[in-house]
């Protein structure tokens, strides 16, 4: 009784205590000494932590995790809230970026909810000196040839156009419904080299007059699923949105859901020791009928081609653009398929390079890790970068850890033409492309109103 009964006051002492230092944590805050997230190699990059209640006032005594991640390492460190911010320093001595994602602590350990049911947690990120960063694998000395031999390929396949209708008052139980009239909708299948077809969801201006609109082809990122409307697009454009994997669109959520835990199951890694069976080399044939066919149609205004896409609808985008002069603006959204072989150059690779490729028998890298390395390279848009003649628009998460900014740099530098590349300040993965998106929409509002900026 007596051990109950000093538990409780125990309690009730914390809980005053706690109360004291402020309200409940609701939001983690993150600042970073340079607001452009730019350091030179060997200096300290300096964050500042602060756990915010519901009035936006300091919380003390928060426990505070953070998972810090550099080119060479990871690790973990704890900090305690304070009535100011808390510093977390980082500092790293090769070119390349660093990372760390932090959460606050519930009493049991894990990562505490708000009162919106939300994890309150936060992420960010730091370069330095990316301009030194040098590509993790060369080139293969016939990447050039193979992907002309692949082109030709394409080419012998005739391009066959299946169309369906789609109703909007009923496309995604009717979410498109005041659309209708103002916009038509098709699921398109095309035929393609390799095994799958390019299928996807057309749309267009209901009165679209021939030679007058800009292409706007949106590649989906990584995932097994159907095809959406790019409704936001198709006022003004002719859009596609590209089923990355060829499927059939539309279909209920279980297709994709089996699909995608069997069939499909990370399909990333396969044929990936063969540059003839690597998943994404037929994926990028496709991405590039989708664009032949674009092209095809009699509303394209002979001039304006826009790409874009997030993560591998990125890479899709990049490696189309270096396959098709005709492309003018590229907006990469967090790329993937950048600077594969980053690991040979001692930091991160580009997603997705499986730790087959990094093993080591005798301290060198064994048979099936190099064929994974050499077969990578073909698919590596570090090389498309250099063929790429159009404006390219990168993004990148500071603290993205599937595509780390050094990786998406390194093909940005590889881009010969004019180009921009922004870093998202507190952004993951799942991040936007400002730059890019306010290009696009100068080149479809000019194109809408008879010009071209």
């Amino acid at each position: 009784m007596k051990h109950d009964t000093a538990k409780w006051i125990f309690l009730l002492l914390a809980a005053g205590a706690f109360t004291l230092a402020g309200g409940t944590p609701q939001t983690l805050k993150i600042d970073c000494e340079r607001d452009s997230r730019e350091y030179r190699k060997g200096e300290t990059a300096r964050f500042f932590l602060d756990v915010k209640d519901e009035e936006g006032k300091s919380v003390a005594g928060s426990r505070i995790k953070c998972v810090i991640r550099t080119e060479t390492g990871r690790k973990e460190q704890f900090l305690t809230s304070g009535n100011e911010p808390v510093s977390l320093e980082v500092t790293q001595n090769i070119p390349g970026s660093c990372s760390f994602e932090a959460e606050v602590l519930d009493g049991n350990g894990k990562c505490l909810k708000n009162k919106l049911n939300k994890l309150v947690r936060n992420g960010s990120g730091a370069a330095f000196s990316l301009e030194e960063l040098v590509q993790g694998y060369p080139e293969e000395a016939d990447f050039e040839t193979f992907w002309q031999a692949k082109k030709k390929e394409l080419a012998a396949v005739p391009m066959k156009v299946e169309y369906k209708d789609v109703d909007l008052k009923k496309w995604a139980n009717g979410g498109l419904k005041s659309f209708e009239g103002k916009i038509v909708v098709k699921d398109v299948k095309i035929s393609c080299s390799g095994k799958l077809p390019v299928t996807g969801y057309f749309a267009m201006p209901a009165k679209a007059a021939e030679k007058t609109l800009p292409i706007v082809i949106v590649y989906q990122p990584y995932g097994v699923r159907s095809s959406s409307v790019q409704a936001k697009y198709a006022q003004k454009c002719l859009v596609l949105d590209v089923n990355a994997n060829g499927l059939e669109n539309g279909r209920e959520a279980s297709f994709y859901r089996e699909l995608a835990n069997g069939p499909l199951k990370h399909y990333f890694f396969f044929g990936n020791k063969d540059r003839e069976t690597s998943y994404f080399k037929d994926m990028y044939l496709r991405a590039l009928r989708a664009l032949e066919f674009m092209k095809s149609r009699p509303e394209w205004n002979g001039k304006d081609v826009i790409v874009t896409g997030y993560s591998q609808g990125g890479a899709q985008a990049l490696a189309v653009a270096g396959l098709d002069e005709s492309v003018t603006i590229v907006a990469a959204t967090c790329p993937a398929l950048c600077d594969l072989g980053g690991a040979l150059a001692g930091r991160r690779s580009g997603w997705i390079m499986p730790s087959e490729a990094w093993r080591k028998k005798g301290g060198k890298l064994t048979e099936n890790g190099m064929k994974i390395i050499r077969t990578a390279s073909y698919v590596d848009n570090a090389n498309f970068a250099k063929r790429i003649k159009a404006e390219v628009y990168f993004s990148s998460g500071d603290y993205d850890t599937v595509c780390p900014m050094a990786s998406v740099y390194v093909a940005y530098k590889n881009v010969p033409g004019k180009k921009s590349f922004t870093i998202l300040k507190n952004a993951g993965h799942w991040a936007m492309n400002p730059e890019g998106e306010k290009r696009i929409w100068s080149i479809i509002d000019s194109c809408a109103a008879g010009g071209k900026k």
